[in-house]
Parts: structure tokens; C-alpha cells; sequence
């Protein structure tokens, strides 16, 4: 299933988020925000097209508090997703998506991993397609549940050593007030983790820059043991916070959190 959705795709252009090759910002950690990521009337269609809530339940009936579901780009066949959001995740799990990544962060990889050999040509594949390539991308639409609680669907942490650069996309409803802006930390002592990834130690990080959850717009960063996030509180609300995640990974973890 994966292959033919790949092969249906693999002839349609489609822009990405990062088209307009963004100025990276160092601190705290490697980053860039691009607002109006997608052209308007190209957004406005993928705003209009979004799986709707039951289709992230499965048929299934959830009751849930602010919690993250994905619909796993391997299984995109086995849902109902309108052709242009295939097309907007073809897009991002490419060889010229990866020319993009590259051209943005390859300085601040070699700055921040000068020992990991990345070849900025080697193969180039999507996460879930056998055999892997050397660079593995993917692109999940997601959601957060809605709110019965007021809380953060997660709080500071770092993701898996695995990425070497990640993204959010946001898609808010009409209406949506209640928050959920990415916070980009700084430390400011030791920071020792739990599960590997979630920040034990708040005390030791600070936040450095808020990334409002806004429409049209898209942050990518730099994975490292100081790219420190979380999501601040979402208030009680009946709506769902539309995301859309990206994973850029190489063939082995670039660091250790423990």
C-alpha cells in the first residue's frame, strides 16, 4: 500500500513549507518559523480538506484529554485523505524536500554534529519504505484531542536521537483560542532527563522563544540534547489542535539524552 501511494504521487509538484529557504535562528537552539508557509488558496483547500477527528479515532469511540493521535503516513491508503493533502505529504517526503532541509541546516549540522558523516547526497527515502535509504523523512497529519482539563499534551523534553531535524505545520480551526504555542527552551543548568527525553528538571531550562499556534504556519528545528520544546497549556476547549509532524532521520541516532 505504501509503495503505491508513493507511485501515485511520485509525478505531482506540490510546494512545500519551507520553499522559501528561511534564515536559520541560533538560538536557543537551530531554528526557523516561516509564517504563511503555503500559498493561500492552496492552504485554504488544506485547511477545508482535513481529516476530520473521527478519522484520527479509527471508529472508535475516544474520550480523551488533550492527547496526540497521528495517522501514520504508511497507512495514508487505509484512510480516507483527500488527494491534495497526498499530494502535500509526497511532497514532503522526497529528495527535493531533503535539498531543502539540507540547504537550511546543513551548516548547523556540521556545526552541531562534525563527527557524523551525512552525505548530503545519499539515498533518500520515506521512514516507512523498505530498503531504507540514508536519509529517512516522514509527515504525519495529527491532531490533540480536545480539552477537559486545562494542560500541556507535552511538557519540555527532546525527541529521539533518531531525528536530525524536525517540523510542525499548524492548522487551527476558526475560532480556536485556547492555546498550545510551541515554547523553545534554553538551559540554564544541568538538565538531567526521564524516559530518555522528558526534562526532569524544569528549574534547570527557560523558556526562550514562543511560537504562537497559529494558521500557515510552520517551525523546523535542529534535533540536539539542547533542543529542548513543549507545547503550553491548551484551556478547555471542544476543539482539536490540527498539526501536521515532520521527521527528517539518518541511519543511526546522532546523540544520547542519558
Amino acid at each position: 500500500a505504501a509503495m503505491r501511494f508513493q507511485s501515485r504521487m511520485k509525478n505531482m509538484t506540490f510546494p512545500t513549507v519551507l520553499d522559501r529557504l528561511p534564515a536559520v535562528v541560533p538560538e536557543p537552539f537551530p531554528h526557523v518559523v516561516v509564517h504563511d508557509a503555503i500559498p493561500e488558496h492552496i492552504y485554504a483547500r488544506l485547511e477545508h480538506d482535513y481529516p476530520p477527528p473521527a478519522e484520527f479515532y479509527n471508529g472508535k469511540r475516544r474520550r480523551l484529554n488533550n492527547e496526540r493521535i497521528d495517522l501514520a503516513s504508511k497507512h495514508v491508503d487505509q484512510h480516507n485523505i483527500a488527494e491534495l493533502w497526498r499530494a502535500f505529504i509526497a511532497a514532503h517526503v522526497g529528495q527535493r524536500f531533503w535539498a531543502t532541509l539540507w540547504d537550511i541546516f546543513g551548516a548547523s549540522l556540521k556545526r552541531e554534529f562534525p563527527e557524523a558523516q551525512i552525505d548530503p547526497n545519499g539515498s533518500v527515502t520515506p521512514r516507512w519504505i523498505k530498503p531504507k535509504g540514508e536519509i529517512r523523512l516522514d509527515c504525519a497529519l495529527g491532531i490533540n484531542t480536545p480539552v477537559v482539563v486545562r494542560s500541556s499534551v507535552r511538557r519540555a523534553h527532546v525527541d529521539k536521537p533518531t531525528k536530525m531535524i524536525a517540523g510542525l505545520f499548524y492548522l487551527p480551526l476558526e475560532g480556536d483560542t485556547a492555546g498550545g504555542d510551541l515554547l523553545l527552551y534554553r538551559k540554564t543548568g544541568d538538565v538531567q532527563f526521564w524516559k530518555k527525553s522528558q526534562v526532569k528538571n524544569e528549574d534547570a531550562i527557560e523558556a526562550g522563544v514562543r511560537i504562537p499556534y497559529q494558521r500557515n504556519t510552520a517551525v523546523f528545528y535542529l534535533n540536539s540534547p539542547r533542543s529542548i520544546h513543549g507545547v503550553t497549556d491548551r484551556e478547555v476547549t471542544p476543539l482539536c489542535r490540527r498539526l501536521v509532524s515532520f521527521a527528517c532521520c539518518w541511519r543511526e541516532p546522532m546523540f544520547k539524552t542519558m
